[in-house]
């Protein structure tokens, strides 16, 4: 029997991702911009030596997409070709991945179409007395979450979150899970007697998927992780079986990311890994998307799900997606229109160009709608790679997705990565160019000839 733990450093992101910055200290290269505690350093020469200049501090307030918009000679745009060879398959087994970056995601997942009804439930222990009101707390970890998810599948998924309303009493001590230490501990054993203890109050069968939150003062318990599907059965409960769990720890309690930290477990029930996973920004990890770092920087706010994600969840449809296959090796030169990742819509979301069986590159608009907030400098065209024989949810949790950026511009020690028009980035014998940007979207064309390197 498998089971596969994800677990998430997900409060922490922001304390291990940065690195103070002085004025006058040493940097590399010269022009790189770094955003750090709301003061954009620019690297300079000063004499001989590369340092950081005095900065200049960021307004606060953010633009609206408008902001971003240009006037040109918008191009013909190119017809759509056949999306299945860029619907890369996953290089390990659905079954037993723990979270997936290829296609198909593991049968064992929460759905991510339709409506799932998740159960949350509220647990104490004899050392840890559960005090917090449970209608505040329900209410704090998953309205925005609801809500998130509503968006982020452009209204393909509703989740309805209800809570036992009253303390569960687990009859053992919290530090008898060893769970003191991040990723350290016994965590199914914490699963499974929260479970034993709600089972004679509670009707499991209308549930599609359980969270189990400790008292906010918990101590013992640092970290709440997710079982995310591996095709075994975690427990059954009145003739139900169920194949993902999360359970929460103190890192959940966080008042301004209790719903942040509801969305990213549940992105793991949904089959999704870590994209970036314990990547720094040589390896060219970004500060997007909720399953990383996304929704932890006040300069760029963008907990908006990768549109690589959102195709394999089925909320981004093949008809919305610019497929190039450059593994025939042929010249193409080809025009699209990216509607931005955020916005309902019928147009393209996402162009990939597949590389070979396993690598692909992918671009998207990132813009101020949805869930996303950002100034105008940072919204663009999100250009990266993506290796589905990589699953960031395991060892040696190493990046699936990298940054394919000509802007070194940093927010807190990690990449924005969007591109203006004018600018350009290439890799591997495929080049994208950003035409242009109206409020439709971002205009980009894409040269792409023989896969190099």
């Amino acid at each position: 029997m498998a089971l596969i733990l994800v677990v998430s450093s997900f409060v922490l992101f922001s304390d291990i991702s940065s690195a103070s910055i002085k004025p006058g200290t040493s940097c590399s290269p010269k022009g790189k911009i770094s955003i750090f505690g709301g003061v954009k350093y620019t690297c300079v020469l000063n004499g001989k030596k590369l340092v950081w200049n005095k900065g200049v501090k960021v307004p606060s307030s953010t633009t609206t997409s408008s902001s971003t918009t240009t006037t040109f000679a918008a191009p013909q745009l190119s017809s759509l070709q056949d999306v299945a060879p860029c619907k890369l398959p996953f290089g390990q087994s659905i079954n037993q991945d723990g979270g997936s970056t290829g296609f198909p995601l593991s049968p064992y997942r929460l759905p991510s179409i339709g409506t799932v009804h998740s159960l949350m439930f509220f647990v104490d222990f004899t050392d840890v007395a559960g005090t917090d009101n449970i209608a505040t707390s329900l209410h704090d970890f998953t309205d925005q979450a609801s809500a998130f998810y509503k968006s982020q599948s452009y209204g393909k998924l509703n989740i309805q979150f209800t809570a036992y309303p009253q303390w569960i009493h687990i009859n053992e001590k919290s530090s008898k899970y060893g769970m003191q230490v991040h990723g350290k501990g016994d965590v199914l054993s914490y699963l499974l007697d929260a479970v034993n203890a709600a089972k004679p109050l509670i009707d499991f069968s209308p549930y599609d998927n359980v969270y189990v939150i400790p008292p906010s003062t918990i101590k013992q318990i640092v970290f709440g992780p997710t079982f995310s599907p591996s095709g075994w059965s975690l427990f059954s409960a009145n003739g139900k079986s169920f194949y993902v769990a999360t359970v929460g720890g103190a890192d959940g309690w966080d008042k301004f990311y209790q719903w942040h930290w509801t969305s990213h477990e549940t992105g793991h029930q949904l089959g999704i890994s870590h994209p970036f996973a314990n990547g720094t920004p040589a390896d060219g990890v970004s500060v997007f998307d909720i399953m990383d770092f996304g929704g932890n920087f006040s300069e760029v706010n963008a907990p908006e799900f990768i549109g690589w994600s959102k195709w394999l969840l089925g909320w981004v449809a093949d008809s919305q997606v610019a497929c190039i296959d450059a593994t025939s090796g042929s010249m193409q030169s080809l025009d699209y229109m990216l509607s931005p990742i955020e916005r309902t819509s019928k147009d393209v979301h996402i162009s990939v160009i597949k590389l070979n069986s396993h690598t692909a590159i992918v671009a998207e608009s990132r813009r101020t709608e949805g869930f996303d907030s950002m100034s105008s400098e940072y919204q663009g065209v999100l250009v990266y790679s993506i290796d589905t024989n990589i699953n960031g949810n395991v060892a040696p949790y190493i990046p699936s997705v990298k940054i394919l950026q000509q802007n070194p511009q940093t927010i807190n020690g990690i990449l924005v990565g969007t591109l203006k028009p004018g600018q350009s980035v290439s890799y591997r014998g495929q080049t994208i160019t950003v035409l242009g940007s109206t409020a439709g979207g971002d205009f980009i064309h894409i040269s792409s000839g023989p896969v190099a390197g």
